[in-house]
């Protein structure tokens, strides 16, 4: 399991020179589904970034078979520290259960370094039809359902890989 994973923006000439430019990392970029002109690369390469500007993320736990060369999902949460232990908890019975949501390839817990109350979930899909179903499924809301406990800040968005 690698236990960093990078990720920067900018424009897809950007981006794509970059990839060009290091083809011994394990880069892939990615399009929002709603926005046609945010780009973004992933570096699973679990060695230190080679971005300029790079957000950096700690990989907590993950479980599944990637693939990254079709739909990426992230959800960022603001949690406290028992929020957290929740929530950790919930993942942790997914993995244990061994049970994905229909379409979805895998699934990480991540930390965003520097911001240890942020927890984003990042997953791997299939095709983006398919978790935009998980998004209003049952199983997203048991998951996710800290909201009705505690106010959170939750944000989701959703790429599909573009080269």
């Amino acid at each position: 399991m690698i236990s960093n994973i990078y990720v920067t923006f900018g424009s897809e000439s950007y981006l794509s020179k970059i990839i060009e430019k290091h083809p011994e990392r394990k880069l892939y970029l990615y399009n929002s589904v709603t926005n046609s002109d945010s780009f973004e690369i992933v570096d699973l390469s679990d060695k230190p970034t080679i971005f300029e500007s790079p957000i950096g993320y700690s990989v907590l736990n993950h479980f599944g078979t990637d693939q990254w060369g079709k739909s990426i999902s992230y959800i960022t949460l603001d949690l406290d520290s028992n929020q957290q232990k929740v929530l950790d908890a919930k993942i942790n019975s997914i993995i244990s259960n061994e049970s994905l949501p229909d379409g979805m390839s895998s699934i990480y817990s991540l930390n965003i370094a520097n911001k240890l109350s942020k927890r984003v979930i990042l997953t791997t899909w299939n095709d983006n039809v398919k978790i935009a179903d998980w998004y209003r499924s049952k199983s997203a809301n048991n998951l996710f359902d800290l909201n009705d406990q505690i106010e959170t800040n939750y944000f989701e968005t959703i790429y599909k890989f573009f080269k």
